[in-house]
């Protein structure tokens, strides 16, 4: 009796991510940009200004939409 075996390494059965990677990364990213969120809301505008930065541009800032030039 003759038995096969192949093992496929998870990324490798799709060719991308498995759901489960995704999935996380995005949860990761998310509480990332909500620390980052709560921490740049607690600072002064005076904080915000000396760090180059305005009320408005938290939100760009924390979610990483915001690049400088």
């Amino acid at each position: 009796m003759t038995t096969l075996s192949h093992t496929l390494a998870p990324s490798s059965a799709s060719g991308t991510k498995g759901f489960g990677a995704g999935l996380f990364g995005k949860l990761a990213a998310y509480r990332h940009a909500a620390k980052t969120l709560k921490a740049l809301e607690a600072l002064s505008d005076r904080e915000l200004a000396d760090i180059g930065l305005n009320r408005s541009d938290i939100t760009d800032v924390a979610y990483g939409r915001m690049t400088r030039a």
